[in-house]
This record gives structure tokens, C-alpha cells and sequence, in this order.
């Protein structure tokens, strides 16, 4: 027997208590949607308190409360449970993805992919209580789409060239905390709105494709191109109307502009078009390590960008062909541009994992093919426009809120019931994960506020203990251990200790101050090749800086490799300037003095 949880206006159900009525579990739920939204705000209170970003531990706990309430409502309580097949293959994809973040991440990342477990149960929620939103629900969720438009806004201001608003990047965390509800739930408010909020939606995604259109992506237009022509094919050939085709005649001009813009921009730049074209081999050359590694389960989320970055660095620093350095120099910053993030998500999620994902796009497909909703395709649209423009597969967590929007609108084909049995084995399945979830979180968050004691202890033993006791949930947090690896090298003379914690660093953040770091820890330990190593990584790390190439120099001064010292000096001096700063500019005072003295001694050298 299948029971499906359904509340009336004021109504109780059977199986739950009695104090838990539809409009206290609506109060509590958006108490918690409510802190979700607004924690960027709510992190500048952490900021304040504890000198650090805390925005995670508030989505972490309000997503822990979410899951905990599905649990009992819709598991603990319910005799049974039913699936949908499209619902069974996201499940399985979501359990796939934090078991590969576990084996491969370690603690650090388990909130994201926690979060994917969050948005099924809200999605469970939803679906079994006949849910839709009141005019203040809707409100919140307005409020969250004008943040949303906030941050395109400020996206096609940086496009048409004005000075970056950098409110965004200290209030509003691009569109992880806002998008991602926002997309969950836009389908629900439009099966139940006015043409006026209709209407709005269809202006929302205008501006989206308008902002894609400026960035001058070449992908991004492409991508706009499939879509439009996915709106061309589905409203013509399903309708079969003139007067329904004449509706949507705007997406038929928009793909022949952006059709001819495509063709035009191709042609008149096929040179940077061959080049974009060698920048993609070369990315798929430079990223083959971490695919055979890592072939049929991959490296798990959000660890692209940090071992690609490496790998193009020491790509660069093993590469004797001076010309195809040259030639792949401007091409290097290019980790999360969107013609390799295909690539980044099968490195991340392996083959198996892609398995799973062209199962539930099938899925999908059917439920576009036989369930048309006219409202949802917009608002999945909008959501997907609205992804590229923070990279859609560069935040992992997206990918997945997108395609349970496609859930939303129902594949029940076939239903799959869990009965009594399975679904107590379920039940503690889950409540047993979700309370080892709530001990790693405790235990995280005493870390993180160990760790921030240490900015203002005074002995530097109260330091240490606070490191010491902050290391064992913060070891895969490439600030922390860049930190904690700075104190014991500088401050406790630990220097193998130091090595070994900046090592562990480079692995979750290859960043030049740690590479840096590492190569004068070496130096310390009088091991000049592995110094020399890490600051030819460090000088190749993009963005390229000067400092690193300064420490090449003042190794080969040290160790009395004239002419290694030269060529470093040459580079230093031949770098445009982009940012004036105190030690940039005495850098560059001491190298011109330096080569001055050179060309002085070769000078005497002739005349003699």
C-alpha cells in the first residue's frame, strides 16, 4: 500500500503528530529556505565575529534540519515510499557522487554534495504535500530572483568594460546560495502564477541570454544556439499552430541573429578561433594524467581546477621548446573556461559516473517528450543560462539542482514502492549517515573556531594547540594548512614538519605564496634542486608574477649560476607592469641595477 502524505489547509495526518500541521511544517521549512538564501548576508556577521567566511556552516545546518524533517516525514512515518524511475536515478547518481567526494576529498567538500542530498528531500517534500507557495513565499523567492539579477547585472557591466562591483564577491557568493534554491522552486511558483509572473520569468531569462551574448564566449553562444533551436523545434512541431508559432517568433529571430553573429565572429576571427581550437588540445594533453589516473570513477569534485593548474605548471617547466611555451603562454589561464569544462566533469566523476548522468538525461528527455510543460522548460532554461555564466559544470553542485527541475515535472510512467521492510533499512541507513554527517559537522565547526583563535592568542604555544587541534577535520582546507605550515616553519623552526603540511597544501590550493613558501623551506634545508623545483612551478602558475622568477634569481645568485641569474633578471625586466606595488618596483630597481652592472663588467671585458 502506497501512503502519500497529503495535507489540507489546516489538516493533520494520521501518522504524525498532532502538533505538526501543514502551516507549522511550512513556517519551519522557509525559516530554514530564509536562512539558506540570505547567508552571504548572514556571513558578514561570521566575518565580524570570528575573522573568517562561516557562510557553509549556515547552509550546512539549515540542510541538515531539511533532511532530518523529509526523514521523518516522508520515511520514518510513511509505511512506504514511492520513486519514480527518473527519482531512483538521481538518487543513485547523488549516493555515487558522496561516495567518490569521500574516497577522494576527504571531509572538506562533504557539504556540497550533502547539499544534493538536501535538494532530493526538498524535492520529496514538495512532491508529496501538493506543495504551493502563499504571496509571502513568493515574495522570498522574488527577493532571491532581484539578488540573482543583481549579480547578471554586474556581469554585463563587466563585459561592456566598467569597474567591477565588488559587493557581489563579499555579500553575495555568485549563484550557489541564491541560484540554487531559486531553481528548485521557480517551477512551482510558474504552474500557479499570473501571466504578469510569466511574464517577468520570460524577461528574467532575456536578460540572462542577453549577458551571455556580451560576455563573447564563443561556447556560451553555441550553447544559446542549441537552445533557442530547442525552443524552435518544440513549439512548432508539437503545436503545429501558426497563431502559437507567431507567439514564440521572437526565439526563432533570436536564433537567426545568434546564428549569423556566430557565423560572422568565426570568420572574421578564424585566427583566434584556431588558436581557442589549440588551447582546447592543448588543455586535453595537459589534463591526460588526471583521466588515466583517475579512468572509470575520477578524482571527485572541485579538484580540477587545483591539479590541473599544477599540471599546467609543470608542464610549462618541463617543456624545452621554448616556442610552443611562448605560443601556449596567453592560452594558460584558461582551467575553468567553458570548452573544457566537459572535460572537467568526466575527470571528475569518471566513466561510471557519466553512465549514471546520460541515464537521467534520458529520463528527462522523456519527460520533455511526453509531459510538455511550457513554464518549467522556461524556468529550466532560465536556470541553465543563469549556470553558464558561473560555469555550470565548474560548480558541480548545479548540475544536479538542474536536473531535478526536470523532476518537477513528473515521469510517472512507472512507479517503484519501497514497502515496510526496505524502508525501515533505509530509514537507518540515513539517519545513520545524516548523525555521522552531524558529528563531522560539530566537530568542523569547533576546528574552524580552534583555528581562528589563533589569529589572536598571544604565546605561540596556545598557537600550536589550537593548529595541532584544528588539523584533524581542517587537513583538506588548503588555507588552513597554508597557515598552519607558515607558523611552523617561521615561527617554530619545524621546518620538515612545515614541508610536509605546505605538500599537503599544494594538493587543494597551488597557489603561488605556498609554492613560494615551499621553495624557501627547502632552501632552509640547503636542498637548492627541490627549491629551485617548486619556484619554476611557482613562476609558471597563472596568473604569472614576478616574485617567483625575483626567488629564481636569487637562488642562482646564491649558488653562482651567473648566467641562470641573467636570464631570470632579463625576464623580470621584459614583464609589463599590470599592478604598481612597493616590492614590485624595488624588484625592478634592483634587477635594472643588476643588469646595468653586467653590461658594465661585459663592456670592460671588450675594452680589455
Amino acid at each position: 500500500m502506497v501512503i502519500k502524505l497529503k495535507f489540507g489547509r489546516c489538516g493533520f495526518n494520521p501518522h504524525l503528530p498532532f502538533f505538526f500541521s501543514e502551516s507549522l511544517l511550512r513556517q519551519v521549512i522557509f525559516a530554514f529556505v530564509l536562512l539558506q538564501i540570505f547567508s552571504p548576508i548572514l556571513n558578514i556577521t561570521g566575518v565580524y565575529l570570528f575573522s573568517e567566511r562561516i557562510e557553509s556552516f549556515y547552509i550546512e545546518f539549515s540542510s541538515l534540519i531539511i533532511v532530518l524533517l523529509s526523514i521523518y516525514y516522508f520515511i520514518i512515518r510513511g509505511k512506504s515510499f514511492e520513486y519514480t524511475r527518473l527519482d531512483l536515478c538521481i538518487l543513485f547518481l547523488i549516493v555515487y557522487m558522496c561516495l567518490i567526494n569521500l574516497v577522494t576529498n576527504g571531509k572538506e567538500d562533504n557539504y556540497l554534495l550533502f547539499f544534493f542530498i538536501t535538494i532530493f528531500s526538498q524535492l520529496i517534500l514538495l512532491k508529496n504535500l501538493n506543495f504551493s507557495p502563499n504571496k509571502i513565499e513568493s515574495g522570498i523567492f522574488l527577493v532571491s530572483s532581484l539578488l540573482s539579477i543583481y549579480i547578471i547585472i554586474q556581469q554585463l557591466f563587466n563585459s561592456l568594460g566598467f569597474p567591477e562591483i565588488k559587493l557581489s564577491e563579499t555579500v553575495f557568493d555568485s549563484t550557489t546560495t541564491t541560484g540554487n534554491y531559486l531553481a528548485l522552486t521557480f517551477p512551482y511558483i510558474l504552474f500557479r502564477s499570473s501571466d504578469k509572473m510569466l511574464l517577468a520569468h520570460k524577461i528574467f531569462f532575456l536578460i540572462n541570454l542577453v549577458a551571455i551574448f556580451l560576455s563573447k564566449d564563443v561556447s556560451s553562444i553555441i550553447l544559446v544556439m542549441l537552445m533557442c533551436y530547442l525552443f524552435f523545434t518544440f513549439f512548432y512541431k508539437r503545436t503545429k499552430n501558426l497563431l502559437c508559432f507567431k507567439k514564440h517568433l521572437l526565439f526563432h529571430v533570436l536564433f537567426l541573429i545568434i546564428s549569423f553573429s556566430a557565423i560572422m565572429t568565426t570568420l572574421i576571427n578564424s585566427n583566434k578561433a584556431l588558436r581557442a581550437l589549440e588551447g582546447r588540445i592543448f588543455i586535453q594533453s595537459t589534463s591526460m594524467p588526471m583521466l588515466k589516473d583517475n579512468l572509470l570513477f575520477g578524482i571527485g569534485t572541485n579538484k580540477f581546477g587545483a591539479q590541473y593548474n599544477y599540471l599546467q605548471a609543470s608542464y610549462f617547466v618541463s617543456e624545452k621548446d621554448q616556442a610552443k611555451y611562448g605560443k601556449y603562454r596567453d592560452l594558460a589561464n584558461n582551467s575553468f573556461s567553458c570548452f573544457n569544462e566537459y572535460l572537467e566533469l568526466w575527470i571528475e566523476i569518471g566513466i561510471f559516473g557519466l553512465i549514471l548522468l546520460l541515464i537521467v538525461i534520458f529520463y528527462i528527455y522523456r519527460t520533455i517528450k511526453y509531459k510538455p510543460l511550457k513554464p518549467a522548460i522556461i524556468s529550466i532554461t532560465v536556470f541553465f543560462i543563469l549556470s553558464l555564466n558561473d560555469g555550470l559544470f565548474h560548480n558541480i553542485s548545479l548540475l544536479p539542482i538542474m536536473i531535478i527541475n526536470f523532476c518537477l515535472m513528473g515521469d510517472q510512467y512507472k512507479n517503484y514502492t519501497l514497502h515496510s521492510r526496505l524502508v525501515k533499512i533505509q530509514s537507518i541507513v540515513i539517519v545513520s549517515l545524516t548523525l555521522w554527517y552531524a558529528y563531522i559537522l560539530t566537530n568542523q565547526f569547533k576546528s574552524t573556531l580552534a583555528y581562528n583563535k589563533t589569529f589572536s592568542e598571544a604565546t605561540n604555544s596556545q598557537k600550536l594547540r589550537n593548529y595541532q587541534r584544528a588539523y584533524k577535520y581542517l587537513q583538506n582546507d588548503g588555507i588552513y594548512l597554508y597557515h598552519y605550515g607558515t607558523f611552523l616553519i617561521k615561527k617554530q623552526a619545524k621546518v620538515k614538519e612545515g614541508i610536509k603540511i605546505l605538500k599537503k597544501a599544494i594538493s587543494r590550493l597551488p597557489h603561488t605564496d605556498i609554492l613560494n613558501l615551499l621553495g624557501d623551506a627547502y632552501i632552509m634545508e640547503n636542498k637548492f634542486t627541490d627549491a629551485e623545483y617548486y619556484y619554476k612551478i611557482s613562476a609558471n602558475i597563472v596568473p604569472i608574477k614576478i616574485i617567483p622568477r625575483y626567488k629564481l634569481f636569487q637562488l642562482y645568485i646564491l649558488k653562482g649560476e651567473n648566467d641562470n641569474a641573467i636570464k631570470q633578471a632579463k625576464i623580470i625586466d621584459s614583464t609589463p607592469v599590470k599592478v604598481s606595488s612597493k616590492t614590485g618596483d624595488r624588484i625592478r630597481c634592483e634587477i635594472t641595477r643588476y643588469l646595468d652592472k653586467q653590461e658594465n663588467c661585459e663592456l670592460k671585458k671588450e675594452c680589455l
